[in-house]
């Protein structure tokens, strides 16, 4: 029997989420975590890709508890609160570059050289972390309605490889379009989305267990496609 059959779907205003802030915090700690490691070029076991292929798919996964749990609106919220948090921490950054340093503070340089990068990999992260995780939460809570709520791993597997190859496609050219030449890019691109995939699919049991675990304790399991 589905883990998840006994719960009680509940759509009236009365309602009020007990877990979904805490996972709107590990998506904005996942989100910061793959974005300011994004820049570092990888190559390990004979595959090169970014850094933050390793990391994001912690964020897809965070988005797919908080779609199937809390539905399309209330991951869409979580979303752009982790983009607002992340643009603060920008502007915070191109600030404290600007600050005049003390004369005995001689890293300037390169705390300069470290942040010189955040435009661009703020840009493309951004962008390709709004396209993916929207795509990832709209893919998830349409196929739930369609089947109604059943073949959890059809809709997880169908989100995540929409929503990776997006990610990808999309931070790719912008962050490491000005260092890599055209065939390094297209290899990166399917080496990192090959690598996404396969961490979301190893955790995706993991993802069950906790979706299975926030359905029982809230006593929801929500539809707002």
């Amino acid at each position: 029997m589905n883990p998840a059959a006994a719960i009680q779907e509940l759509h009236h205003q009365d309602w009020r989420p007990k877990y979904s802030q805490f996972l709107t915090i590990a998506l904005v700690t996942a989100f910061f975590t793959s974005n300011i490691l994004a820049y570092k070029y990888v190559a390990l076991a004979g595959l090169h890709f970014g850094a933050s292929a390793a990391l994001f798919p912690f964020a897809l996964i965070i988005g797919d508890a908080l779609s199937e749990v809390y539905g399309f609106r209330q991951t869409r919220n979580a979303i752009l609160i982790s983009l607002v948090c992340y643009c603060f921490f920008v502007a915070m950054a191109f600030f404290t570059v600007w600050l005049p340093p003390a004369p005995e503070w001689k890293l300037q340089h390169d705390y300069e050289m470290f942040f010189s990068t955040t435009g661009r990999v703020f840009l493309g992260t951004s962008l390709a972390f709004l396209v993916s995780q929207i795509l990832n939460a709209f893919v998830f809570v349409k196929i739930k309605v369609l089947m109604h709520g059943k073949n959890f791993y059809v809709r997880a597997l169908a989100a995540t490889i929409l929503s990776e190859f997006a990610h990808t496609i999309v931070i790719g050219p912008i962050v490491f379009g000005s260092i890599l030449s055209l065939d390094k890019l297209a290899a990166l691109i399917l080496t990192a989305t090959l690598i996404k995939i396969g961490i979301e699919i190893l955790l995706l049991p993991f993802t069950w267990l906790l979706i299975c675990w926030l359905k029982r304790a809230e006593g929801v399991d929500y539809y707002d496609a």
